[in-house]
């Protein structure tokens, strides 16, 4: 439902096809995401890379997690948290 809200009310494909999003359901189900506030960016880059460490430690595998940052200036940062980053 988070990342919906990303999303505008139509999309366009490459062809310049539309598509109507308003009323669309996800057919995918999972826990609700868990919104957290850092006072800076250090105190953002040690919650993300312990969230990070405890996915590691359950199991998950690096290519089952995707980071998104809010633009290509923080690219760097965001791989700098992850000893192993699978891609980016």
């Amino acid at each position: 439902m988070q990342t919906d809200r990303l999303l505008g009310a139509e999309l366009a494909d490459v062809d310049g096809n539309t598509e109507d999003r308003r009323g669309t359901v996800s057919l995918f189900n999972g826990l609700m995401p868990k919104v957290r506030a850092f006072g800076n960016r250090e105190e953002e880059n040690n919650g993300v890379s312990a969230w990070l460490e405890e996915r590691s430690r359950e199991g998950v595998m690096p290519h089952e997690i995707g980071v998104f940052v809010r633009s290509d200036a923080e690219l760097d940062r965001a791989r700098a948290l992850s000893p192993k980053p699978a891609c980016v």
